[in-house]
């Protein structure tokens, strides 16, 4: 349990981290479309490597491959940008709420969100704020902004 709740707050640290890194190099990355390279520095916590290195796969959604990863999936006023991605299992996503209104990521079916149902962020955050969540089920996952039901995605893990 101990190990768990550390692993968590790891995440979460990591998380902040991501965002603040993210947010001060989004004017240089502000030229790269939704498949491109979100980052080829490659960020430390507690001492751990952590990669992030996107790239497109054959069916055209963006794709890691490497262990330890983190995926970073931008919500718009348009929706979840990229819509769909694919990840290997452990992968950690973060979901960056960039729109005018609330994120509450949740799993499908929506209201129930019962198909994953530890996939919920259990809460609207506003502009600014992420969720983070790692994937721990091989499947492929569609979710929703709970708050705004018509913006999807989906997540699928290998």
């Amino acid at each position: 349990m101990q190990k768990i709740i550390s692993i968590i707050i790891v995440i979460v640290i990591f998380g902040f981290g991501l965002w603040f890194f993210v947010d001060k190099t989004k004017k240089d990355t502000s030229s790269l479309d939704e498949n491109s390279v979100v980052s080829k520095e490659e960020p430390f916590v507690n001492g751990d490597e952590i990669v992030i290195d996107e790239k497109e796969n054959t069916s055209g959604s963006a794709f890691i491959e490497n262990e330890k990863s983190v995926m970073l999936v931008n919500y718009t006023n348009s929706g979840f940008e990229p819509k769909e991605i694919t990840v290997l299992i452990g992968t950690a996503v973060i979901f960056k709420n960039e729109s005018d209104g609330g994120m509450w990521v949740a799993s499908a079916i929506h209201p129930t969100h019962n198909i994953y149902p530890e996939f919920d962020e259990l809460k609207s955050v506003k502009k600014g704020e992420s969720y983070t969540f790692v994937f721990d089920q091989v499947g492929t996952w569609k979710y929703h902004n709970h708050v705004n039901s018509s913006k999807t995605g989906t997540v699928t893990v290998k």
